[in-house]
């Protein structure tokens, strides 16, 4: 990182508060002490995966929550049983912006209907096949959440897998992809005013 210009080696490990101002005393201190300085958090990318499933087989019931129904009825909802897993994956800078959000889906191939998302309680406009205007947010096929960065809209990326998981391949596609968009091409300059004084 020091290298690249994202961060500056300090002479002797620093304590920081929550604004990157030097404090002397720990009480006041955001963090332990370090021996460098971000000087581009906004450079420096971080991956955090989730994996989950869409069977609902074993979610219980928690809390105690109640159901009414007619005098008679008996109370049922819908839920999915089938095994679909997948794992959301989210890239973040060191600043805190989200980047990309990617979805893998476990499956040989990607079905074009996973990627477009579906919102049943989404009203459709236009004829059958119009799908065009019933692309985006708050419509039939929302697709999965843009994220926008460095002026730039990045586009949910989707995969699939045997697993569901994420494999060197695809994590190579997706830095790819985000090259292909020259996403981080701002020159490595400038330090949001702080200076060295220890």
């Amino acid at each position: 990182m020091v290298a690249e210009g994202i961060a500056m080696r300090l002479v002797s490990p620093t304590l920081f508060d929550k604004s990157d101002h030097i404090v002397e005393d720990e009480s006041n201190a955001f963090g332990l002490p370090t021996k460098y300085f971000l000087l581009r958090p906004d450079k420096l990318l971080f991956v955090d995966e989730l994996g989950s499933n869409t069977s609902q087989v074993k979610d219980g019931n928690i809390g105690g929550e109640k159901f009414l129904c007619l005098t008679g009825g008996r109370p049922q909802q819908r839920a999915n049983t089938k095994d679909a897993h997948f794992t959301v994956l989210g890239f973040t800078t060191a600043s805190g912006d989200a980047v990309m959000c990617c979805v893998i889906f476990a499956s040989k191939e990607l079905d074009p209907l996973w990627v477009q998302g579906l919102d049943p309680f989404a009203k459709w406009e236009g004829g059958e096949l119009e799908v065009e205007k019933n692309t985006g947010i708050g419509k039939s096929h929302p697709q999965g959440p843009v994220c926008h960065f460095n002026d730039k809209s990045i586009s949910c990326s989707c995969a699939c897998s045997d697993s569901g998981t994420i494999t060197s391949e695809i994590l190579a596609a997706m830095l790819q992809f985000m090259d292909k968009l020259n996403m981080t091409s701002a020159a490595l300059t400038g330090t949001k005013g702080w200076k060295q004084t220890v």
